[in-house]
């Protein structure tokens, strides 16, 4: 059984890999990063989440059939493809698109009230919104560290609650 410290050690780990995936094109050692350990980590997966555990292994058998410089072309091919063109995108990483409509929405600023709130600050030199999937992912992770240094986990529990919530907020029209 795992305990809640190492849970959380794990969601951590998750939420700075999800937000490197989603931030740009993926390189080479990403990928060898990504690779490093991976059965292991799959194996891991098991306790908590079966389904996790089985995109672990397939993963692996994946990145096994190639070296990781192929795989990070095939992911940065891939993410060029899902949110930057050619033409318009398939998808775009910011929320506020999708809650209003429109880049830069009013959920934008509700992502940046709650930052404030819980004295969270953009990282120097980012380029993206802060509503953008890979920074909102950043946002989780601070809220778990903070929740796991227990000297005000209530004060972070409730921030997550909060941050739970108005990323429930209705969409358009808001």
């Amino acid at each position: 059984m795992i305990g809640d410290l190492e849970l959380a050690a794990l969601r951590v780990e998750y939420c700075s890999l999800l937000s490197r995936l989603y931030i740009g094109a993926v390189d080479a050692d990403l990928m060898k990063l990504l690779v490093k350990d991976i059965r292991s980590r799959a194996r891991g997966a098991e306790e908590m989440n079966a389904r996790l555990s089985e995109g672990w292994f397939q993963l692996a058998e994946l990145c096994a059939e190639g070296d990781a410089d192929a795989w990070a072309e095939r992911c940065s091919d891939e993410y060029t493809a899902l949110f930057v063109g050619p033409g318009i995108p398939l998808l775009t990483p910011c929320e506020s698109h999708y809650r209003s409509g429109r880049a830069y929405g009013r959920h934008l600023i509700y992502v940046r009230e709650f930052m404030e709130r819980a004295g969270i600050a953009p990282e120097e030199g980012a380029t993206e919104p802060e509503d953008h999937i890979s920074f909102e992912f950043q946002i989780l992770r601070h809220l778990i560290e903070k929740q796991g240094e227990n000297k005000e986990e209530e004060k972070w529990r409730r921030n997550k609650d909060k941050f739970k919530h108005f990323s429930e907020k209705p969409g358009k029209g808001d």
